[in-house]
């Protein structure tokens, strides 16, 4: 039995004769062509005949149907592959547009905003100025409590013991997060993370022009209005692990990445490590003198939620 044979034609149309003789004649090969010009719907239209050509040279006419649907396949897979979303890392795009951009639920993410002094100055946290502090790449950890204390009284002779309100408290801000590292962006954009981190649990000193004054007052944003929507804390703790099961990237002044970063020096960083945030919500008397628990459960009526009280 003769073997089925594909014929390429002087307009670019393939003919295809089967073992039975029959033939079938294809308008167009395979197009693996760039053209911007060219419609998708075209592209993907010649794509799934060359595909039926390529089938049918493998398997006769089930195999025309097989390469049908592995080139329509593959015309989707090319589109899916175009409307990508961008990395989960905010500053993850070319050097002339590493802007990020906040918009519809990214407003929601978690993010620590802290004084514009300590990501406008020259240091590698100056990379983190358009985003106004640390803005978590993937959605972190995080555990708070809520507490009223009571003092308890054992009376003499009583079967129970008698509870008195003492006070109620919001407590620690527990943070933790995944940071990875796959580019000399996602590289200095953890760098810039760690250095800030570290600053923000330091109190001014030496000849500083505020010499004696704690770490800054931060805001909290994560996950919109009734979660976290602006709420003064002070960092209490920063850690970050350094993992020894991991490959580290290494970057330096040379990259060209530096072009529009604050330049560092060699510097290498886990692939893949944990940043961990402790944080202690912060109010004055003055704004717990001015809140109210009605307010807080109906902003309408005067509520301060808005100003960051949990």
């Amino acid at each position: 039995m003769a073997d089925t044979t594909v014929q390429q034609n002087a307009d670019g149309s393939q003919t295809v004769t089967n073992p039975d003789g029959t033939k079938t004649t294809f308008p167009v090969a395979i197009d693996n062509t760039t053209n911007s010009s060219q419609s998708d719907a075209n592209r993907a239209s010649k794509n799934l005949a060359g595909g039926i050509a390529l089938g049918a040279l493998i398997g006769g006419s089930k195999g025309a149907a097989i390469g049908g649907l592995v080139a329509g396949l593959g015309s989707a897979l090319k589109k899916l592959s175009k409307n990508r979303k961008p990395s989960a890392n905010p500053l993850d795009s070319t050097p002339v547009a590493a802007t990020p951009k906040f918009k519809g639920d990214d407003t929601q993410r978690v993010r620590l905003k802290v004084p514009k002094e300590y990501v406008n100055n020259n240091s590698p946290a100056t990379n983190l100025s358009d985003l106004g502090g640390i803005l978590f790449p993937f959605t972190p950890q995080i555990s708070v409590d809520h507490s009223a204390n009571y003092s308890p009284i054992n009376a003499m002779h009583s079967n129970y013991t008698q509870y008195f309100y003492k006070n109620s408290s919001v407590g620690e801000i527990s943070i933790s997060g995944k940071f990875v590292v796959q580019n000399d962006l996602d590289a200095l954009y953890v760098i810039s993370t760690i250095h800030l981190g570290r600053s923000l649990v330091k109190m001014k000193f030496g000849d500083d022009a505020l010499a004696g004054a704690p770490p800054p007052v931060c805001r909290l944003f994560a996950h919109g209005d009734y979660m976290f929507n602006n709420t003064p804390v002070v960092v209490k703790s920063f850690s970050v692990e350094f993992p020894d099961n991991v490959d580290y990237y290494t970057i330096s002044p040379d990259n060209s990445i530096f072009q529009i970063a604050t330049p560092v020096g060699i510097t290498s960083v886990p692939v893949v490590n944990t940043i961990k945030l402790i944080l202690l919500p912060i109010y004055s008397r003055q704004m717990q003198l001015a809140s109210s628990v009605n307010g807080w459960l109906n902003e309408n009526s005067g509520g301060k939620r808005s100003e960051g009280y949990l």
